[in-house]
């Protein structure tokens, strides 16, 4: 449990850190993302586009079949390889969008 906490923790850092990075407001997505797409949408459709989520590949390093997903990736090193090839592009996004935008703090004091 602990490892698989790990790589959760860090596909879904990479996911976020990009969308702090890109977005105005990345809580409202983040959110809508999660409860959204993650836990209600992915589980519901059928056929490839269930592995657009990242909990599809999470559920797969877990014991049990937490989120009801109808099929499941083939090996337990797919999913691995997919969490962390996904937030090494997300950071690297992330790092990206950081150096090309201008930051402008207020003058509010």
């Amino acid at each position: 449990y602990y490892g698989v906490t790990l790589i959760t923790i860090l596909g879904y850092m990479g996911l976020f850190t990009y969308f702090g990075t890109a977005l105005k407001r990345p809580i409202m997505i983040g959110l809508i993302l999660i409860f959204g797409w993650e836990l209600i949408m992915a589980p519901l459709i059928g056929g490839t586009l269930q592995k657009l989520s990242l909990t599809y590949y999470i559920n797969k390093l877990l014991p049990g079949n937490i989120f009801e997903y109808k099929t499941m990736p083939s090996t337990i090193t797919q999913p691995i390889i997919v969490l962390i090839i996904a937030s090494a592009i997300f950071l690297t996004l992330s790092i990206l969008t950081f150096m090309k935008k201008e930051y402008i703090l207020s003058d509010a004091s």
